[in-house]
């Protein structure tokens, strides 16, 4: 539904209450009420022409008119002893402005509890229909979970609020910012842990990185190799070189023989190894 459009046709009505009363009153609320594009009513209620109703004959289409701004269909039937009968038209955009008021309370919103709230008798064609009509109209959007009977909520336009219940909202967003502050702070505290790590890591492997180029300008007295390889170290790779820096000359040695690396890489076995063989 075009916004603009909702809000000039609001317009219109507003200007006509200010000189209307009474039965002129009466009359405006019911075209309102019936037209198709206003949603919102908030202006229309805080004319003083409308507030005059209150206490008089035509009280009852001034609380018809606050339940369209700020009630569902189920508060309607509630009192529909005291209030006037709905036109279709009427019925119908109470129905469409219910359901943005559950869209706004739900993610995913079952055909069942839609069946109650909406007064539809089980009617799943009918109810469809509806929320189709709804989402064309602009006042929600979604999508139809036919298999699972569900309404998935996408997004909801805003209603009317109460002045008594602005403050109830405020506690609510202020709880919202208290709880988005936390989480930042957190988060800012990860990312500063993840930060000091990340520069540990890559100052151990600039450390690794100097040691390793060291050793093979350098080699280490006492090793005996093939001749193949940098600085005398006869067969052993980059990665045994790691080794046997991490876990010293003599470790590293013994890791090596461990895992076989000698006659693999032709360095020649330690005699006192030989012999225990």
């Amino acid at each position: 539904m075009n916004s603009d459009a909702g809000a000039g046709a609001l317009e219109q009505f507003t200007i006509l209450a200010k000189s209307a009363k009474g039965n002129a009153c009466v009359a405006l609320i019911q075209q309102v009420l019936s037209t198709r594009k206003i949603v919102v009513f908030g202006e229309l209620l805080a004319m003083p022409n409308l507030e005059a109703l209150r206490g008089s004959e035509h009280e009852p289409y001034l609380r018809l008119l606050e339940i369209f701004a700020y009630g569902t269909y189920a508060d309607y039937q509630r009192q529909r002893g005291t209030l006037p009968p709905l036109t279709p038209p009427q019925l119908r955009k109470l129905q469409q402005l219910t359901l943005v008021t559950l869209a706004q309370k739900h993610e995913s919103i079952p055909y069942a509890v839609l069946f109650r709230e909406l007064d539809i008798d089980g009617d799943v064609r009918e109810l469809e229909d509806l929320i189709i009509e709804s989402i064309y109209m602009g006042v929600l959007t979604g999508r139809l979970d036919q298999r699972g009977g569900l309404f998935r909520i996408k997004g909801a336009i805003g209603r009317d609020v109460r002045l008594e219940d602005i403050d109830g909202m405020m506690d609510k967003l202020q709880k919202w910012v208290a709880n988005a502050e936390t989480l930042l702070t957190s988060l800012e505290q990860r990312m500063s842990e993840i930060h000091d790590k990340r520069c540990e890591l890559d100052q151990q492997r600039q450390d690794y990185k100097e040691k390793l180029q060291h050793a093979k300008a350098h080699p280490v007295r006492g090793v005996r190799g093939g001749g193949g390889g940098a600085g005398g170290f006869g067969g052993l790779d980059d990665d045994d070189m790691e080794s046997f820096l991490t876990a010293g000359a003599s470790g590293g040695r013994r890791k090596l023989a461990s895992e076989g690396r000698y006659k693999r890489k032709g360095v020649r076995e330690p005699m006192s190894r030989m012999r225990n063989k």
